[in-house]
């Protein structure tokens, strides 16, 4: 009967706390043979390859070992420079790598790097965003303009910034039009049939100058979401032309968060990658959960200032970092959670649990060997210390065994005896030594 209570208040306790998945990222660094922390993009790409754009060359990840690929001054099949700020991949399975200085593709087949070849325009300079769009295009974004390339005809046309607009990033929506976001606070929509395109503007008068415009992420029936980097998130209605901002009034979202990239999940949830962390947020019910780094929890994120969020083809979340290499969430398919010592407050303290016992009050025991006797309140999920020297607490850090006994929890010690702890009043009622010989359960 007291095993089935046990199995019954865990199973209790699972579903108490779930008020969302847990969390448990893994993480890609140096020390895993990634070139640099600084993770500025990354793709998946058709042979199930991981990319990944850092300040020391191109990475990719096979799941478990890093190849890297390095410009190299004597070799002209190389990339043109070791940052890396963009990647994509083409309808014919071409990688397009942005880096601070110019751009190229690499062919996977050939294990070949090459570039543009166009005798009126040289792209030598940082290219920040790429996109391959479903007509064989492939779209640059630079610091002076937008270039446009045609795989098919070889066609190199540029739209300079100060004729059009300066690109920040690109988006090829669920239809396939190309959006982009621009320095001068609007969105444009690219018109294949008059090669021009169509502005719609997203902030106000006040906020341009000050504020940038970021990713746009297609939603679906509620719209675009374009993200902004200090002013929150819009969202936008193609249809209407309609502008409203989301979580006005969320100081959690509005206040201090620098936002650095957005991405859509599970259809409704916006995903924001920020200096302080990702921020989860849902379009209907809107604010979610905070994900953060915790210095002494190993299963958060390695870092707080996140580059990109990713989302691969095996429903895992890839999330890069400036500081902390690469974090990979996978998708949630093992029904059990984690409790391990983080430092936070309510957090399990002990590392070596020998004791687990359920009382008839929805309790669960734990019995450690480092920490000494925890109870655990499956409602909050919140663990309390049962450790110290009062009427309420049992002197051991070192408990050997628990038995539940009515409204009595005997405590067993290894070096301070045996202690009785009354389940209703949470006081002691009678401890139990003999002189040199220690007692337990």
């Amino acid at each position: 009967m007291k095993r089935l209570l046990i199995i019954f208040l865990i199973l209790t306790l699972f579903s108490n706390l779930a008020e969302g998945r847990p969390y448990y990222f893994r993480h890609y660094t140096n020390d895993s043979g990634l070139s640099n922390n600084t993770v500025m993009a990354g793709i998946q790409d058709r042979r199930g390859f991981m990319w990944f754009a850092t300040k020391e060359g191109l990475n990719r990840f096979d799941g478990s070992q890093f190849r890297i690929f390095s410009h190299n001054q004597t070799a002209s099949n190389s990339l043109p420079d070791n940052f890396i700020l963009a990647l994509c991949e083409d309808n014919e399975g071409w990688i397009w790598i942005g880096t601070a200085r110019g751009i190229c593709y690499y062919l996977p087949d050939n294990d070949y790097f090459g570039t543009i070849e166009d005798e009126n325009f040289r792209i030598d300079r940082a290219v920040v965003d790429i996109a391959a769009d479903n007509n064989n295009n492939i779209w640059l974004a630079t610091f002076t303009g937008t270039y446009k390339y045609n795989k098919q005809t070889g066609q190199l046309t540029y739209y300079p910034g100060s004729e059009y607009f300066l690109p920040h990033r690109f988006t090829l929506t669920n239809a396939g039009d190309v959006w982009i976001s621009a320095a001068d606070g609007s969105i444009y929509n690219y018109n294949a049939r008059t090669d021009d395109f169509t502005g719609f503007r997203i902030l106000a008068d006040r906020e341009i100058g000050s504020v940038t415009l970021g990713e746009i992420v297609d939603a679906g029936n509620y719209g675009f979401v374009v993200a902004t980097n200090t002013a929150g998130l819009r969202l936008f209605e193609p249809n209407s032309g309609k502008v409203t901002s989301l979580f006005p009034e969320d100081d959690r979202l509005r206040n201090e968060i620098i936002i650095n990239t957005i991405q859509l999940f599970e259809n409704k949830d916006i995903w924001i990658g920020s200096e302080s962390g990702i921020h989860i947020y849902n379009l209907e019910t809107g604010f979610v959960k905070a994900l953060q780094m915790v210095p002494t929890d190993p299963f958060s994120l390695s870092n707080n200032a996140i580059r990109f969020l990713y989302r691969d083809r095996e429903g895992g979340l890839w999330a890069g970092t400036f500081y902390g290499g690469v974090n990979y969430l996978p998708q949630e398919t093992k029904p059990f959670e984690k409790f391990y010592p983080t430092g936070l407050p309510g957090s399990l303290t002990g590392n070596v649990v020998r004791e687990i016992r359920a009382d008839s009050y929805g309790n669960i025991w734990l019995g450690t060997e480092d920490a000494g006797l925890i109870r655990l309140d499956p409602k909050t999920g919140i663990f309390s210390s049962y450790y110290g020297n009062s009427p309420s607490r049992v002197n051991s850090r070192n408990t050997q065994g628990l038995l539940v006994d009515n409204d009595e929890l005997w405590v067993g010690t290894y070096d301070n005896g045996i202690y009785v702890l009354n389940l209703k009043t949470g006081k002691i009622t009678a401890s139990l030594y003999c002189q040199g010989i220690p007692l337990w359960v």
